[in-house]
């Protein structure tokens, strides 16, 4: 549905016919669904804060244009961990001490640990692939002290 409302929402007449179909599309399947499928104008909105963004960084030749307009590069991942305030590597081994398995506990430190991955350029079937594996089944922490889920 976003998809659709971004679609439509866009400047250029392309992206709004290219909306429109895949509104007709969602009327056959999903009819309930096309009350949603507008332009919005957050929508609107946030399509011109980002064109603004690109063109600044056109202006001052900064890099940030290039690195956007990459798209046959290799998925870059990226993982941010944050500890608790005064935990460490020997808190997080102890709380794995008794997890052998997926439904095993884990100590209370580990559970509060924030863990974030992304990457910066996937396609929809590699998410999709990603949500149907059991992650988190086997964690390790690396030499920089960065959990590792396999």
């Amino acid at each position: 549905m976003s998809l659709c409302q971004y679609l439509l929402s866009h400047t250029l007449p392309e992206c709004g016919q290219l909306g429109g179909l895949i509104r007709g599309e969602l009327e056959i399947s999903a009819p309930r669904m096309t009350r949603h499928a507008k332009a919005t104008e957050s929508h609107k909105a946030a399509i011109e804060a980002e064109f603004q963004k690109l063109v600044q960084a056109a202006k001052s030749g900064s890099s940030a244009l290039s690195d956007a307009s990459q798209t046959d590069r290799a998925a870059i991942p990226s993982l941010c961990v944050t500890l608790p305030e005064g935990v460490d590597e020997k808190d997080l081994a102890n709380d794995l001490k008794y997890h052998t398995n997926r439904y095993a506990p884990v100590g209370t430190s580990l559970q509060r640990t924030s863990v974030r991955f992304g990457w910066s350029q996937i396609a929809f079937g590699e998410i999709r692939d990603l949500n149907r594996h059991r992650t988190g089944t086997n964690i390790a922490a690396n030499s920089n002290g960065i959990l590792l889920c396999r």
